[in-house]
């Protein structure tokens, strides 16, 4: 990343975080707790948990913590689709999720 762009942050319970980049051990993380990160249904059936997910691979906390974190976070006014839109750009930004989309490609 050039030191002129600005790293993808999230604001949970008026805490900055830097957001990490997507990686193969974070996919295999999400996949260890039941959840693809691929699949619409699996988003769908379950975004509150995926939110709670989320913000414990960001704030590198259990996800206890990071759900009492998202409830106060909420309680204060803040909106988990902050939480959810840093992951989205995160993996928009994966090198590792650009090189598999690569690798799809080519097959």
């Amino acid at each position: 990343m050039e030191d002129n762009q600005m790293s993808n942050t999230v604001i949970i319970n008026n805490k900055t975080y830097i957001v990490p980049e997507v990686s193969f051990n974070t996919v295999c993380d999400f996949e260890g707790i039941g959840i693809n990160i691929f699949s619409a249904k699996d988003i769908a059936k379950a975004p509150l948990s995926l939110t709670r997910a989320i913000a414990s691979w960001i704030m590198g906390v259990d996800e206890q913590t990071a759900g009492a974190e998202i409830q106060a976070h909420i309680l204060g006014g803040g909106n988990p689709a902050d939480i959810q839109a840093a992951f989205v750009k995160a993996m928009e930004e994966s090198g590792f999720l650009r090189g598999m989309a690569n690798l799809v490609k080519d097959e």
